[in-house]
C-alpha cells in the first residue's frame, strides 16, 4: 500500500513576511532560505531569512556548519520565524 507523495505547505504570504525581516547574519535584505528544499518537498514554514550570500554561503556549507559557523540553530530560528508569524509580531528578528 502507497501512501503518496506528501503535499507541499505552500504560503506566498509567509514568504513574504520572511522577506519583510532582516537576515539572521548580517540584518541585510534577506530571501527565504529553505531548510528542506522545495524540490523535495520541503514547506515554506520551514524558511527562513538570509541575504543573498548567507544564503549562497548555507547551500555551499549544509545547514550543521552554516549553523556552527554563526552560532544559530536554523530549526530554532525557522520555528521562531513561524511563532512570531502566527503570533502577529513583525519584524521580530528570528535570532536566539
Amino acid at each position: 500500500m502507497s501512501l503518496g507523495k506528501p503535499t507541499r505547505q505552500v504560503d506566498e504570504k509567509y514568504l513574504d513576511y520572511i522577506r519583510g525581516l532582516e537576515c539572521i547574519v548580517c540584518h541585510r535584505r534577506p530571501d527565504p532560505h529553505h531548510l528542506v528544499a522545495r524540490g523535495a518537498g520541503g514547506s515554506d514554514y520551514t524558511a527562513i531569512p538570509l541575504c543573498r550570500l548567507h544564503h549562497t554561503e548555507a547551500h555551499t556549507l549544509g545547514k550543521a556548519r552554516f549553523g556552527e559557523r554563526y552560532g544559530l540553530d536554523v530549526w530554532q530560528c525557522a520555528c521562531r520565524c513561524l511563532g512570531d508569524y502566527i503570533g502577529g509580531e513583525d519584524g521580530v528578528s528570528p535570532r536566539p
